[in-house]
């Protein structure tokens, strides 16, 4: 149901295939428009090759996809699905991974299921998925080590910090395939983001029920609106130190977490010139960088307080120049751009090898940004 949700998405049947086609073993499939309950879905259906009588392994699995010729990329995410699904399924049965044999997964289906759908999320690239609150069903269901409750065991290792409920229907409506799709990938959510939706796809599923059996997966654009978080702020005053060290202190602090550090110059007691240092951070740090600064600096004392910031939603993009690509940063709100700052580091390093002031070059690069599609 996840695959065939992506390819009404628009995922291409051509790219499906050819993702198969690098498998040891090709794998054909029927995919078809279906009613479910008077509502249109894509319904997708591997046709199998002929098995030899076997029980598949997590190392089976993986030396399939391994000798594939796969891209690494696509290899390694199917690897951790079946990583995975192996680590549970070992947990939930009393066995090591490596021993243990996948009896309620099929051999050659759940590599189409995986690998397909692996290359479907590959062929959209979404920045971020989002699971909402799955229907898990109820009452039992058969497998080969008897009659076991729906939701199946391994589901619910699967689908831990995951939203999910279940409803009064006596059958299982998720399978521990799609549960480790889904929580590789996914991150829970309880309740529909607030987006744009632009596409949505409808996968089908074989069960007759009361009801649509249809997973749909929503496309779009997030409505990202900055919120704020809480942060820790710590201070301290330091009017005797040796003003070298603060490269270090910097260096130590930056190290185990800050998000900011800086020195504010300041007038003390007896007209005695000092440094404000601040610094901003998770929370949970406050207990080491506060053992850095003391032993660190000369202070005696250090001042905090828990502040909350509001910051934007930022993205990199790579900028095309006649020079060389410049990594920006990008923040914006709701698809509008608020700010692009150019990385100083790579601009100071093209100035110097192609001669160019460095003031002519930001320039440059904000102008060119300003045309690139990652912008908009």
């Amino acid at each position: 149901m996840i695959l065939a949700s992506l390819l009404d998405l628009g995922f291409p049947v051509e790219a499906l295939q050819k993702s198969l086609d690098t498998l040891s073993v090709p794998l054909r499939f029927e995919s078809r428009d279906i009613s479910s309950n008077q509502l249109r879905a894509k319904s997708v259906k591997p046709l199998l090759p002929e098995e030899e009588k076997k029980e598949w392994k997590l190392a089976d699995f993986l030396s399939l996809l391994n000798n594939s010729k796969l891209s690494s990329g696509l290899k390694e995410r199917a690897c951790s699905v079946f990583n995975r699904l192996g680590k549970v399924e070992a947990k939930v049965h009393g066995k090591t991974p490596d021993s243990l044999h996948f009896h309620e997964l099929g051999g050659w289906d759940t590599i189409f299921d995986i690998v397909g759908s692996v290359a479907a999320l590959d062929f959209f690239s979404p920045s971020e998925i989002f699971v909402g609150p799955l229907n898990l069903g109820g009452g039992m269901v058969e497998s080969q080590h008897g009659r076991l409750p729906v939701p199946a065991p391994a589901v619910v290792e699967l689908m831990k910090g995951f939203p999910v409920y279940s409803s009064s229907f006596e059958t299982e409506l998720l399978t521990p395939t799609g549960a480790a799709i889904l929580t590789t990938f996914g991150k829970p959510t309880p309740h529909f983001p607030r987006m744009i939706v632009e596409q949505v796809g409808h996968g089908a599923g074989e069960k007759k029920l009361d009801f649509p059996n249809i997973l749909r997966v929503f496309q779009g654009e997030l409505l990202v609106v900055s919120s704020p978080e809480s942060i820790l702020k710590l201070e301290t005053n330091v009017d005797d130190m040796n003003p070298q060290f603060w490269d270090h202190v910097f260096d130590r602090l930056y190290e185990r977490g800050a998000h900011e550090v800086f020195l504010t110059q300041v007038l003390m007691k007896k007209n005695r010139l000092a440094y404000l240092l601040t610094v901003l951070a998770p929370v949970d740090q406050e207990a080491t960088l506060m053992e850095i600064i003391f032993q660190e600096t000369t202070t005696l004392g250090i001042r905090r307080e828990i502040v909350t910031r509001n910051i934007l939603p930022r993205k990199f993009i790579q900028v095309k120049t006649p020079y060389g690509e410049v990594p920006c940063k990008v923040g914006y709100q709701n698809g509008k751009v608020f700010n692009v700052a150019p990385e100083y580091d790579v601009l100071k390093k093209l100035s110097k090898e192609k001669k160019i002031p460095l003031k002519q070059l930001y320039q440059q690069v904000l102008a060119q940004a300003e045309q690139q599609k990652e912008l908009n």
